[in-house]
């Protein structure tokens, strides 16, 4: 699944494109981006769970965060102009996330009961493959 992968490719690209030696591209390219902020936005930054790259740690601060209050709107992006790559991606959960991320994934039967298990232990990849693909 290449979607759980977006939120932090999304930001480590941002990450580069800040660094990039050339600011005049590295402006263009992530002012361009920063039009498509939607992996990070409270809603979908939850794919991150699923992602193995994400280490531990930042799962049990993301799982943490998940009691955090959601924003008042919602956005299904981020304010580009608001934006800072540089904040760890835990920083984008919300309560939000925990409601619509764990309402699309799971069966209404289930509850996410993964986040009381040791995020270090793959078990996370298995959410979702219940779902039909296709």
């Amino acid at each position: 699944m290449a979607s759980n992968r977006a939120p932090l490719n999304d930001l480590e690209l941002l990450r580069l494109l800040e660094a990039y030696p050339d600011k005049e591209n590295s402006h263009t390219a992530s002012t361009g981006l920063k039009r498509h902020l939607w992996y990070l936005s409270e809603d979908l930054v939850g794919l991150g769970f699923l992602d193995d790259r994400i280490p531990k740690d930042t799962k049990l601060k993301m799982v943490q965060r998940l009691q955090s209050p959601a924003t008042k709107k919602g956005p299904k992006r981020l304010d580009p102009k608001n934006f800072n790559p540089q904040q760890p991606i835990e920083l984008f959960v919300t309560l939000r996330t925990k409601e619509v991320f764990f309402r699309a994934i799971l069966p209404e039967s289930e509850s996410p009961t993964f986040l009381k298990k040791d995020p270090g232990i793959g078990s996370m990849t298995k959410i979702g493959s219940h779902r039909k693909r296709g």
